[in-house]
């Protein structure tokens, strides 16, 4: 018999900077995440995710970053995140 399916995380309204530039993924996530309990942030440009982290970077509690995009991998800006935010470390 199989088991059930565990239940998702749910969130307590932690801020989650979700970066996809495929728009409609980006919204799907933003969709899904509030419905668990957390705030999603969406950018369909990584360079406007950065710019937006360097400016209020105690804001986001999580980044969700989608790797192969233009302008900006989401390796390349992990590594930006990292070091406009000492604390925050990329895994």
């Amino acid at each position: 018999m199989a088991e059930p399916p565990e239940k998702p995380p749910y969130g307590n309204g932690e801020t989650v900077m979700i970066v996809d530039d495929e728009h409609s993924l980006m919204e799907l996530t933003e969709e899904t995440l509030a419905a668990l309990g957390y705030e999603p942030v969406g950018f369909d440009s990584s360079m406007a995710a950065l710019q937006a982290f360097r400016a209020e970077p105690q804001r986001f509690d999580l980044v969700l970053t989608d790797q192969t995009m233009p302008d900006l991998s989401g390796v390349d800006l992990a590594r930006e995140i990292a070091a406009c935010a000492p604390s925050c470390r990329s895994s």
